[in-house]
């Protein structure tokens, strides 16, 4: 069983956003540690630290969602990742925090903290939770023709019953 167009499109996608993501935030590290450091959410050590899990956790995760191992896991991880950042960016914007640059793509693409770019995550977010529930379903589907295909190898019928007898 083959996998739909929707999860190899959705895993490339997501998977290519993360790695554009962290090489933009590599290109200017110390720029997008400022960044960090505007939210004003993180002790003063904090956002070198931050900055650097954030580009080796978007280019860990895109490459895992290239990949297309374990797909369920991997787009699991994208929903906690993208759920951390919609938290991250709903707080800053809330708290009436206009940042100039949100950081989501570094300092090479500022993006303004606003509703719209909130709204803009949280649309991200329910794709990746839409990709997450199809790529599990797609697996569970193909566990279930494998174990299928074992009982009708035992003669056992995989029919369900059609009445009493």
């Amino acid at each position: 069983m083959s996998e739909p167009a929707f999860n190899r499109i959705g895993r490339l996608f997501f998977g290519s956003l993360l790695i554009v993501s962290a090489l933009t935030k590599l290109v200017d590290l110390t720029g997008f540690v400022s960044v960090v450091s505007t939210y004003g959410l993180l002790p003063d050590w904090g956002p070198l630290p931050m900055a650097l899990a954030s580009v080796a956790g978007e280019a860990t995760l895109g490459l895992w969602l290239w990949s297309g191992r374990r797909a369920p896991v991997s787009s699991l991880l994208l929903v906690v990742l993208l759920v951390l950042y919609c938290s991250w960016l709903s707080f800053a914007y809330l708290d009436g925090r206009r940042l100039d640059n949100a950081g989501t793509f570094g300092t090479v693409i500022p993006l303004r903290v606003s509703l719209g770019l909130v709204l803009c995550q949280l649309g991200l977010l329910a794709a990746a939770f839409f990709l997450w529930s199809s790529v599990t379903a797609h697996q569970l589907r193909q566990q279930l023709a494998v174990a299928a295909n074992d009982l009708r190898g035992h003669g056992i019928s995989t029919k369900p019953p059609t009445g009493t007898s």
